[in-house]
């Protein structure tokens, strides 16, 4: 391809993250690894919205930390943990449990990343019966529902959703991560 060559393409596909308004509402958006990439942009959306913002990011090592200062600029408070070195040693859901342990909200969780990682912010959402929104990594090869390639549990209903017509972002309560097929995805 040449430099302004036409490129077809079609889009925008499925549902992003919708943003609760309230004075009092602290926003945690929870990442792993490339789970990072939506929260650039959420970050810039609830940057002026009332209550606190946090980014809490993990990753492998610390070099697989990117743009950091950029998500500070967004997101405003950026706190990271890494698997192996680094300052702070953990799961990036370590972070989440000490947020939530000191304060009492309301809070409002976004999450993005690998499904292992997903899942235990699924349970700590429903553990404490706190309104969650999580962005699906399930592969998508053809973005209409055709292929199901991206299907995933559902918990309110028998079957599956379709991530790319009906996700990616599902609030927690309407996906399934005890179901044997919620941990196919990587």
């Amino acid at each position: 391809m040449a430099s302004g060559d036409a490129v077809p393409c079609f889009g925008p596909l499925g549902h992003g993250f919708r943003i609760p308004r309230g004075a009092d509402v602290q926003h945690l958006m929870v990442a792993g690894g490339i789970g990072v990439a939506p929260f650039f942009a959420l970050g810039g959306l609830i940057r002026s919205s009332p209550g606190r913002k946090a980014l809490l990011y993990g990753a492998a090592t610390p070099k697989h930390l990117v743009c950091l200062d950029d998500f500070r600029k967004a997101c405003l408070r950026v706190e990271t943990i890494t698997v192996k070195g680094g300052k702070r040693k953990g799961l990036v859901t370590d972070l989440l449990e000490e947020h939530l342990a000191a304060s009492p909200g309301p809070w409002q969780l976004y999450a993005c990343g690998p499904t292992p990682m997903l899942r235990a912010v699924w349970r700590i959402a429903r553990a404490r019966a706190l309104p969650c929104q999580l962005s699906l990594e399930t592969p998508m090869a053809c973005g209409m529902g055709l292929c199901k390639g991206c299907s995933f549990p559902r918990s309110a209903a028998p079957g599956y959703t379709l991530t790319c017509r009906e996700g990616p972002v599902y609030e927690a309560s309407q996906v399934d991560f005890e179901h044997p097929a919620a941990g196919g995805h990587a």
